[in-house]
């Protein structure tokens, strides 16, 4: 039964939901269960007339008949006999028992050949939509870029129980979907987003097949096959956004936080396409998007303050775990991807709230790497809302972490993947790999933070705290290598703020046109690419790329043995840190490593 599969995943979750959604998300539940005002849910049988009744067997030479009747002189009965077929491939294997009706004084018709099957299914999916529109005098495919609904047709209500029936097969075939190869998916998946409109005419098929649509979007192994399932239920979503728009956004979002209880290298990609997927659905409508989102971050902040205020490990798991920094992620991104949505715009500053928040919540140097993540966030959330949000603080609060300063011990270890990893054991923060990894980001999110403000009429000025620090921490490293990427860092910030000097005598106008100041260097974009800074960030970028890509491929030839599968946040049980590395409110009962 689907919706006891969906109510024990439910359970496994760590992560929570607020009351306003019936906790546990059982409103969102009730809505994909429940059927429509016309009754369409209600529907449990399939019967058709006794068309073909004496047909044993179909042959390919009949169906074709049919099917060509149907293309030149389309009648009900011409029709009927091509959901006749159509039935007969619904019928085959376990697909029998899904049925009820005459099936026992009906004679059954059996396709003993595989062509018939691909014949029936391929004449459903790619020809039976247009004869539908045909009729209808509307054109309802992709191409086309309309979203008119049939039931807007004069004409619909001699079709509507002919293409109700048709849905009901198809949700029947679609059902063993997951037992298909990867071609028949994708080619079923196709024609789902072909009848999209139709499909959202019946609202309890349409919610039964975004059910289905959200399984395989979550489970699929295959990206492109996640893909497809992404573009059916969008042209669903946009066919008739009230109220499937709803549906779609809170099931992608709810399934996307039930798949990310675990993030590695292996599943990272499929990761961010999910991501990118809900970032692309808020586009639809900025105003339904508001809604859900103010809901769901309200969430996330209720967490993060109750584990400010109680302070022990089953408030800080609640946080620091891999569902709360990837359902985190999902909004950084969509106000990154609408700055310019003024409906948006106020969550910005809730969302930088909490992303600073979780970094500063537990300031150990075993969580390095999920603070790392919160500061790639909030440099994502200044270059796009074009504000100032403290990161510097934080990076050099990590630079000064005593076990960076202590002689790396111990030998060669995996090479540490800090994009799929939370938190550290003890035993990895004295390892040359670990202070290698983390140098090497807090420099490159240092850099890319600086460069936000790169054109910044006010650069000289933001940058004089980064700079001393700098230069404190060039005093402070005794290790070569170290020193002189924070030399290279410096020397470039320092010919950046030459160069932005140089820019900014040349201007006759003073701090009171503001109109003017936040015009500097607009139209100069070459200029701006060419400065010291941005070409020296471009140059970082890309090393860094090429390490990750050389690490992937790396990990591709041996066995899952990414650090972040062994740290995801359900594993972690928030060991013990060190007193001299926490204040007294943030120890911890120490316990097993969590590499």
């Amino acid at each position: 039964d689907e919706d006891d599969d969906d109510d024990n995943q439910e359970e496994e979750v760590e992560y929570e939901f607020d009351d306003e959604y019936g906790g546990d998300n059982d409103e969102y539940d009730s809505d994909m269960n429940s059927s429509d005002e016309e009754g369409e849910g209600k529907e449990k049988k399939i019967s058709l007339d006794s068309t073909g009744s004496n047909v044993k067997s179909l042959s390919l030479e009949q169906v074709e008949k049919w099917q060509d009747v149907a293309r030149t002189n389309l009648t009900p009965a011409s029709l009927k006999k091509i959901l006749f077929s159509f039935w007969a491939v619904c019928l085959t294997g376990k697909r029998k028992n899904l049925l009820e009706g005459k099936s026992e004084k009906q004679k059954i018709p059996v396709i003993a050949e595989g062509k018939v099957f691909v014949s029936i299914v391929q004449f459903c999916t790619t020809e039976l939509p247009d004869i539908f529109d045909r009729i209808l005098s509307i054109d309802t495919s992709v191409k086309s870029g309309s979203f008119t609904l049939p039931m807007s047709s004069s004409k619909w209500k001699h079709l509507r129980a002919t293409v109700k029936k048709y849905l009901k097969l198809l949700s029947i075939l679609f059902q063993d979907l997951y037992l298909s190869d990867e071609e028949m998916q994708r080619f079923l998946l196709q024609h789902v987003e072909r009848i999209a409109p139709y499909v959202v005419c019946h609202k309890g098929f349409g919610k039964g097949f975004l059910k289905m649509l959200l399984r395989l979007w979550s489970g699929s192994s295959s990206n492109t096959i996640r893909i497809s399932s992404f573009l059916a239920m969008r042209r669903i979503a946009m066919s008739r956004k009230f109220p499937f728009l709803e549906l779609c956004l809170k099931g992608l979002y709810l399934t996307f936080a039930r798949s990310t209880k675990v993030v590695t290298w292996r599943t990272i990609e499929a990761v961010t396409i999910m991501r990118n997927c809900i970032v692309e659905l808020c586009g639809i409508d900025v105003i339904v998007t508001y809604q859900h989102a103010f809901v769901f971050l309200r969430q996330l902040a209720v967490h993060l303050r109750n584990a400010l205020t109680a302070k022990t490990k089953d408030s800080y798991r609640k946080v620091y775990n891999w569902q709360y920094i990837c359902c985190l992620e999902v909004w950084v991104a969509m106000i990154c991807s609408f700055p310019n949505e003024a409906e948006l715009l106020p969550l910005s500053y809730p969302i930088s709230q909490i992303v600073l928040g979780t970094a500063k919540l537990v300031p150990t140097s075993r969580y390095i790497p999920l603070r790392l993540h919160c500061c790639r966030m909030a440099t994502s959330l200044c270059a796009s809302t074009h504000s100032y949000l403290p990161v510097p603080p934080i990076l050099f609060e990590i630079l000064n972490c005593s076990e960076l300063h202590k002689p790396p011990e111990g030998g060669k270890t995996l090479q540490l993947h800090l994009d799929t990893t939370l938190s550290v054991s003890k035993a990895s923060l004295s390892t040359k790999t670990f202070h290698s990894a983390v140098i090497s980001d807090v420099l490159f999110q240092l850099l890319s933070f600086i460069t936000v403000f790169s054109s910044d009429i006010s650069f000289p000025e933001i940058v004089i705290p980064i700079i001393t620090s700098l230069r404190l921490k060039l005093k402070d490293t005794n290790v070569i290598r170290f020193k002189k990427q924070f030399q290279l860092l410096l020397e470039n910030i320092l010919s950046q703020k030459k160069w932005i000097e140089d820019k900014r005598n040349k201007v006759e106008y003073g701090p009171t046109d503001i109109e003017k100041i936040k015009n500097f260097l607009l139209n100069n974009n070459n200029e701006i690419e060419n400065s010291p800074l941005v070409k020296y960030h471009q140059t970082m970028k890309h090393i860094r790329e090429s390490e990750k890509q050389a690490f992937l491929e790396g990990q591709g030839s041996r066995k899952d043995k990414d650090d972040g599968e062994d740290d995801d946040d359900e594993g972690d049980d928030f060991s013990d840190v060190d007193e001299d590395d926490s204040d007294d409110n943030n120890g911890f009962d120490d316990d097993e490593d969590d590499d």
